[in-house]
């Protein structure tokens, strides 16, 4: 059980939460495993079609859009190699390549450049949001917001049925991450306010606080970057670098993203690059909407191009054999 995190209101951007409006948690981004063409359709002419085998790294794309498909993509050429018969408002991946795809109450498992899923499980009754491998015992955890509570659930050896951790505190968990240790850690809110940090030691049995000595007006993907664990804040576009003591949190670093669009969803640091996928306020379908920015060094992009929707969700990237 955590304790109460207090946030003064004046050092937090406030943000509203409605159902369908804070990513990850919007209901209509999620159609089902069983999507309609839309997003098939919307893709056809442009497909790559790499001989048997000769996969490299590959860039998974979810649709923010009602309905659409995941994409995925040659990396970093970025072109279009198919879509999965599949929706989802959450990615990650392992370093073998598996791709995770999060919906309400199931979790799909596609293997690299895979066209059906190799493993399927979840509980129904959970709306799940976000979700990470951990590097050291291949457990995958969910984040999860609810009539269930907000918290996270670990799935051993990413199969099978899981065990959850909540927190009466926390109306909604969102993103999740382990560092190099497999220690865990989640952003989401606490009474509203953006900016609640909680953490589950490896080996741990219940979540801890963590004071944030920095503000955050929408919190985004929670990622480890090899050396810091890392935030993302969608609204101020922005991805900070984060020590932890016995004090609570410290910005270390801070990565600007700057575009021409609004905020961004789940983000993705892979070697040198964050891939973002960029909201297009107001903009029609077929602007670009996917961009790589240098890391750490941020800045503008050093590449952009069209995915797919008008505002991609989430992202991930299948490391290639």
């Amino acid at each position: 059980m955590f304790n109460r995190l207090a946030i003064p209101a004046a050092t937090f951007g406030l943000v509203t939460i409605v159902s369908g409006c804070a990513s990850p948690i919007s209901q209509d981004f999620l159609a089902g495993p069983n999507a309609n063409q839309n997003g098939e359709l919307q893709h056809a002419q442009h497909r790559v079609r790499p001989a048997s085998g000769s996969y490299g790294d590959l860039l998974y794309v979810a649709p923010a859009d009602p309905g659409q498909l995941v994409a995925y993509y040659t990396y970093p050429a970025g072109e279009l190699v198919g879509t999965l018969n599949a929706t989802a408002r959450g990615l990650c991946s392992d370093t073998k390549g598996n791709v995770f795809l999060i919906g309400d109450g199931y979790i799909q498992e596609f293997a690299h450049g895979g066209t059906s899923p190799i493993n399927e499980f979840g509980n129904g009754n959970y709306i799940y949001q976000s979700c990470s491998v951990d590097p050291t015992t291949g457990n995958l955890a969910v984040t999860f917001s609810g009539y269930y509570g907000a918290g996270v659930a670990i799935f051993k050896n990413a199969k099978g049925n899981q065990t959850t951790y909540t927190d009466s505190d926390f109306e909604h968990m969102l993103y999740c991450g382990y560092d190099g240790s497999g220690n865990l850690f989640a952003d989401g809110y606490i009474g509203g306010d953006p900016g609640a940090f909680a953490e589950l030691p490896a080996g741990a049995s219940e979540l801890k606080t963590v004071l944030l000595a920095f503000g955050i007006e929408r919190p985004g993907q929670v990622q480890w970057d090899g050396k810091y664990m890392t935030i993302a804040d969608e609204e101020a576009r922005k991805i900070y670098r984060v020590a932890f003591n016995s004090s609570g949190a410290t910005v270390v670093g801070r990565t600007a993203i700057k575009h021409s669009g609004g905020g961004f969803g789940g983000t993705w640091i892979y070697g040198g690059t964050a891939i973002v996928p960029v909201r297009r306020n107001g903009k029609k379908q077929g602007a670009k909407n996917i961009g790589f920015w240098n890391y750490p060094q941020g800045g503008s992009p050093t590449k952009v191009f069209q995915g797919p929707g008008y505002g991609p969700m989430a992202v991930t990237i299948s490391p290639g054999s």
